[in-house]
């Protein structure tokens, strides 16, 4: 990858953002064009700054539920397996507070009689 740098700021082009970020060109004009990635026009190109594009790739889940539910590492004193079901049972008593501690209803039982139902269809 060839990069332009202007006073410690690295500029990429519209392909090089799009592989890093391993999405298609058209997204990334997509974002330009919304506004929700920066970019400049240098010459006859566009580009944008290394920095800028960091700011566009956004946890998949919020940080607050990635926290909780940890990746188990070795040697990552954060990724307890005890400390990790404490968490997760204190995350699942505030999400049945905010439901007025009305559990949400059980996925086996909604499975299971959408398979009695497509059995009685056939």
């Amino acid at each position: 990858m060839k990069h332009m740098a202007t006073h410690e700021t690295t500029w990429l082009t519209v392909s090089e953002v799009a592989q890093r970020l391993r999405v298609s060109r058209t997204t990334v004009w997509r974002w330009v064009h919304s506004g929700r990635l920066r970019a400049l026009r240098i010459g006859r190109g566009i580009r944008m700054r290394e920095e800028d594009v960091a700011r566009v790739a956004e946890p998949a889940v919020p940080w607050s539920t990635a926290e909780v539910a940890g990746s188990y590492q070795q040697g990552d004193p954060g990724a307890d397996p005890e400390d990790v079901m404490r968490r997760l049972r204190q995350l699942h008593e505030r999400m049945l507070r905010r439901r007025g501690g009305t559990p949400l209803p059980s996925s086996v039982d909604i499975i299971r009689q959408s398979r009695e139902r497509r059995s009685r269809e056939r």
